[in-house]
């Protein structure tokens, strides 16, 4: 062809030249061309936050330029995993023993023939969940009989365990 060839993806291509004219010994030359790939851009919804056992947080991939595949990792899987389905990443937090402890979720986009590999990262503060608890104390003239010192009223989570101590009394270990 007269045209000079166009590429449009990035990899090595091998390019022959012919050069001729009458009178002339033609010329041949041979030149490898390359287009590596380019950054790729990746884009979440936010970039921190919080959640709050047992409650699970999520946030989404907004900008994937490349289409690569999305993978997602957790820097600390005692503190809280990591999953992705299409673009939301849903984080799990674990069974904790204090507040704020912070975990970094990575998503990666996988490069393609035209894009590098792109990272982009989430940091998340996870707590413990919080229990509600709700009691009327008894209230009554002393009459001779035994009467509960207090009645609880609601409790969440429904299945949370209960002690009770009298005055300066102590609660026994959990």
């Amino acid at each position: 062809s007269t045209t000079v060839p166009t590429v449009t993806t990035a990899g090595s291509y091998t390019v022959s030249i012919r050069a001729s004219k009458a009178g002339y010994a033609p010329k041949e030359i041979t030149k490898t061309v390359t287009v590596d790939p380019t950054g790729n851009t990746l884009t979440l919804s936010a970039t921190t936050g919080t959640v709050k056992y047992p409650t699970a947080g999520t946030f989404t991939v907004t900008k994937n330029v490349s289409g690569g595949a999305l993978s997602v990792t957790s820097s600390n899987e005692n503190v809280a995993t990591a999953t992705i389905s299409g673009t939301t990443v849903t984080i799990t937090p674990k069974v904790l023993t204090s507040d704020g402890q912070k975990v970094t979720i990575t998503v990666k986009s996988a490069a393609t023939t035209n894009y590098k590999e792109a990272t982009a990262t989430y940091t998340a503060t996870v707590n413990r969940g919080t229990i509600e608890l709700s009691a009327t104390p008894y209230t009554g003239t002393y009459d001779g009989q035994a009467h509960d010192s207090l009645t609880i009223n609601s409790k969440s989570p429904s299945d949370v365990t209960v002690k009770y101590a009298l005055g300066d009394g102590e609660f026994t270990a959990e």
